[in-house]
């Protein structure tokens, strides 16, 4: 009987533990979560201005840009930047390899310069774009200086030669009039003088040029700040009194006013090719043509009611937003806010 209770009681205890063995098994497994990371796009936008009208260069734009993007991608330009920081400077190729360095479209003189950072370093990469940007701006000119001073030094060997052959020939032709000889290989002689006067004098004046260039340089790189590109795309206001002639002859004093900006992903191509007053080069006279153009269709006591008013609104409104659609800018409203009758 002891023996039987003794097996009972092992049996139980056997039991208790197997089924403790299951509950703990049942226990969720912890996984290994990754931390999320939130990715910040970093920009600059830059502008190489018109290196291929300088005389110190013999690029053309397109050339001249395609060089200044190898330049800012360029292994030493980033570890420069890298030590002004006091960074470190063993990873100068994973600093590269974040760049994504184009033009915004093709041809463009801009350089839009962009990097994806983690929220937790966006200040550090902003620093770093900044500090790149900084001392690239600053080799640019010193590039631009020292191909300056290569040009004059050219210039000057070029001038001196010339001044050599104009003194050899010079104590040839005094010494043909010494002997009061005048021949043919007197007058190629005296022809030979003439030319090289001219030469002489077309160097001294490049040579002024040049140094005039050199006194006045800049750097080629301008910056537009990203921030300032946010307050552009914001919609403006512009109001405007204009006259037009009615379709009678009469002339109406209309003030109207609209509001505008431009497409945001189009601020590259109307900074490079119309520039910042895009609204005087554009928008204002495309307006004033549909304003006259539709205001002209009506008599001048048409224009005395509001139904018209609003139809002229609403006609001018279509017809400007679809032209300056195609220029890369947005039209959001028009509104006529008073028209003045004869």
């Amino acid at each position: 009987m002891k023996k039987l209770i003794l097996i009972l009681l092992c049996l139980s205890l056997v039991y208790s533990c197997h089924k403790k063995q299951k509950t703990v098994d049942k226990k969720p497994i912890k996984e290994n979560i990754k931390p999320t990371i939130n990715l910040v796009n970093i920009s600059a936008l830059i502008e190489i201005r018109e290196i291929e009208k300088s005389i110190v260069y013999n690029l053309n734009n397109a050339q001249s840009v395609d060089n200044e993007i190898s330049i800012l991608k360029s292994y030493n330009l980033t570890e420069k930047t890298l030590k002004s920081l006091g960074r470190d400077i063993s990873i100068t190729k994973e600093y590269i390899d974040k760049l994504n360095i184009r033009r915004p479209y093709h041809n463009s003189s801009l350089i839009r310069i962009s990097l994806e950072a983690d929220t937790l370093v966006a200040n550090e990469m902003v620093e770093y774009l900044n500090k790149l940007i900084e001392l690239y701006a600053q080799s640019n000119l010193e590039a631009k200086h020292l191909l300056c001073k290569n040009r004059i030094d050219s210039i000057t060997k070029s001038i001196l030669v010339v001044e050599d052959s104009l003194v050899l020939l010079e104590n040839q032709i005094q010494d043909y009039r010494s002997k009061a000889i005048i021949n043919n290989k007197y007058n190629i002689i005296y022809k030979k003088f003439e030319n090289y006067e001219k030469q002489c004098e077309y160097f001294l004046s490049k040579l002024a040029e040049a140094r005039i260039e050199c006194a006045g340089l800049t750097s080629s790189v301008k910056v537009i700040d990203p921030a300032k590109i946010d307050d552009i795309v914001k919609f403006l206001t512009y109001s405007e009194v204009m006259e037009v002639l009615s379709v009678d002859g009469f002339q109406i004093k209309i003030d109207l006013s609209f509001r505008y900006n431009p497409i945001p992903d189009k601020i590259a191509y109307l900074h490079d090719k119309v520039g910042k007053d895009y609204l005087e080069k554009i928008i204002k006279p495309e307006i004033r043509s549909l304003t006259r153009e539709i205001v002209g269709n009506y008599e001048a006591v048409e224009l005395n009611s509001k139904v018209v008013i609003k139809s002229i609104e609403e006609e001018i409104s279509e017809k400007a937003k679809n032209s300056l659609k195609s220029k890369f800018i947005i039209l959001d409203v028009i509104l006529i806010k008073d028209i003045s009758l004869p």
